[in-house]
């Protein structure tokens, strides 16, 4: 039986990328104030941590360092946000999961004669990573995904992929970095700035998505203060808004009572 659209869930929790350069403070925003009590999948060393700590002790973690531990946390932590013990789930960071997952698809992919298959580990990579994802997306809370942002050379082999551009995610490897982007619902890129002397971090937003540096001068493109509780009040906002326009941005019509037929006019 087909779902009326009357039964989609107006309070929309978020499925978010953050993109951003290394130590710009992705790790303490995203805990310390999006909604609590707060898990982290934690995937590189407790000092990611250290700063969040200092402003919030509203939070617990895991350690992820393979696959297999990072499907039983993600089942996990489903549970306890169905039970209502979790509000908010953090992976911190991909890029870093992600390298660790390869090197497991590289062991997993020896051939016969002991050597490695490349072909074979990024393609069980790719699969592995994509599962990854979909699982997160069906945990009840927020989902925040957290991932480095390191330029890279931009020369490239014949049949390579681009390395940066819309719709990728650098660092990841494989074919996942022009895929995995496309399963989020929001992608933001976060960055801090020192303004009169004061430090300040920002998030910046784009209609189609801010996959680098590059997207503070796209058009179209907004700031807000790297806050997740800003973030869902600018959601909202802009969902308001949405609902009382129409596709091009103008305010949407009111219904009018229809004209009274004409005498003699054909009906």
């Amino acid at each position: 039986m087909a779902i009326p659209a009357s039964q989609l869930d107006t309070n929309v929790q978020l499925r978010l990328l953050i993109l951003g350069p290394a130590k710009c403070g992705k790790s303490t925003c995203a805990i310390a104030t999006a909604p609590g009590p707060v898990r982290v999948l934690l995937c590189e060393d407790d000092n990611a941590l250290r700063g969040a700590s200092r402003r919030t002790k509203n939070f617990d973690f895991e350690r992820v360092k393979t696959f297999q531990q990072a499907l039983k946390y993600i089942v996990d932590a489903k549970r306890e946000a169905a039970e209502g013990k979790i509000k908010t789930l953090v992976v911190d960071p991909l890029t870093e999961l992600a390298e660790k997952m390869m090197e497991e698809c590289f062991k997993e992919s020896i051939t016969s004669n002991g050597k490695e298959n490349g072909l074979e580990a990024y393609g069980l990579l790719a699969r592995r990573l994509s599962h990854v994802i979909d699982l997160l997306r069906t945990v009840p809370c927020h989902v925040i995904i957290l991932t480095h942002y390191i330029e890279v050379g931009a020369g490239l082999i014949d049949g390579q992929m681009d390395k940066t551009g819309e719709g990728i995610l650098p660092l990841i490897p494989g074919r996942s970095r022009t895929t995995l982007a496309a399963k989020f619902s929001d992608i933001i890129w976060m960055e801090a700035r020192r303004k009169a002397g004061v430090e300040e971090r920002v998030f910046v937003l784009t209609p189609r998505g801010s996959f680098g540096p590059g997207c503070r001068s796209l058009e179209g493109k907004s700031e807000i203060p790297a806050d997740i509780g800003e973030l869902l009040k600018h959601f909202e906002a802009q969902a308001k808004a949405d609902r009382s326009t129409g596709l091009n941005g103008k305010p949407v019509a009111k219904a009018t009572k229809p004209l009274p037929p004409t005498p003699g006019a054909r009906r």
